[in-house]
């Protein structure tokens, strides 16, 4: 036994020993191997824990799959270009560094998100425009490239340099930066918001269509949003009803949630079924209320500003008698869900 831990100290040593000689070729090894491991921890860090937290722009699971993959072959181009880089380290090489390691990062950001979708949908990506000149999706856009440039920046800087605390505060402060920024930004651009739909149903209508939920309230939730408290937004939505001055048996029949940023309430009251297509307008920043009359709609308050982002309202089939209407949603992002109101019994 005391003959084999020996053999493997041996061993260790001098693998560990090899490692740490400081010779040119093992210099350059620990450079590459820092530079590759380091911007790998932080683009995994950029999108899986970002998105675990709700801090990835949009929040949908999709866009962060996409940039995971467009950013997949950086570490191996960081290790090349650590790799190219002269062993005397001199006073402005941490500047370089981090100039190199944001290009390089934006370069494959921009560069391969865009390669992706040609790779998937050929001349049909742009929509007859070139994908490599515009933007495709705010979330997906900023998310890849804020997450390429701060790991490309750091794991350069942390190779190159002596990694002094002149190098390591720096680095601390971008990577922060990359963590909390581009969420709010993308929102702020967007117009992005957490927008809550709540459908109020009358006693009238539930009759219409012999519905009976026992109280329970089916909820929708689009992307990685904050969990719907049924008991609290319904609580919400009559103290808006009583405030508005909508007096009647309303039932919270449906409850769908989107979108981050600022909390808005949207709340659409049926007092019978959709006879044409409607679209209501989201609210933009303030709660708002559409109450269907027979001679069309109210919006109260009927000043409130709202945004070109819609929810679409459907006609039930003539042979669907227990739905007042079909919904249609989208975020600022594109990605929405459909459903009916009340919910269809399986």
């Amino acid at each position: 036994m005391e003959r084999i831990l020996s053999l493997w100290k041996e061993i260790a040593r001098y693998v560990f020993g090899s490692i740490t000689t400081r010779t040119p070729m093992m210099s350059r090894l620990r450079r590459l191997l820092i530079a590759v491991v380091s911007s790998t921890a932080l683009i995994l860090l950029f999108t899986y824990s970002t998105y675990t937290l709700r801090f990835w722009p949009g929040g949908h699971s999709s866009s962060r799959t996409v940039a995971l993959k467009a950013l997949i072959l950086l570490p191996l181009a960081l290790g090349l270009a650590v790799g190219l880089w002269r062993l005397q380290v001199r006073p402005r090489d941490a500047f370089r560094a981090a100039i190199i390691g944001a290009a390089l990062g934006a370069a494959f950001g921009y560069l391969g998100i865009r390669v992706l979708f040609w790779m998937a949908f050929g001349r049909a990506a742009g929509f007859g425009e070139s994908i490599f000149l515009h933007m495709l999706q705010w979330d997906l856009d900023v998310g890849a490239v804020s997450s390429g440039v701060v790991a490309g920046t750091c794991a350069l800087m942390l190779a190159i340099t002596d990694r002094s605390w002149r190098v390591l505060l720096p680095i601390v402060g971008l990577v922060a930066v990359g963590l909390f920024l581009p969420s709010p930004l993308v929102n702020m651009i967007t117009r992005n918001q957490e927008l809550t739909l709540a459908f109020a149903v009358s006693g009238a209508a539930r009759h219409v269509c012999a519905t009976d939920q026992m109280g329970r309230v089916p909820i929708i939730e689009v992307g990685q949003v904050p969990i719907i408290d049924v008991e609290s937004e319904t609580r919400r939505v009559r103290q808006a009803l009583n405030s508005a001055g909508i007096s009647g048996d309303y039932e919270v029949v449906r409850l769908c949630r989107q979108g981050h940023g600022r909390k808005v309430l949207e709340i659409i009251v049926l007092n019978e079924p959709i006879s044409a297509r409607t679209d209501l307008f989201e609210p933009n920043g303030s709660d708002v209320i559409y109450l269907k009359k027979p001679g069309g709609w109210d919006k109260i308050p009927s000043k409130a500003r709202t945004l070109d982002r819609k929810v679409y309202l459907w006609p039930p089939n003539a042979d669907d008698g227990a739905v007042l209407t079909f919904v249609m949603t989208q975020d600022a992002f594109g990605y929405g869900t459909g459903f009916s109101v009340p919910e269809r019994s399986p």
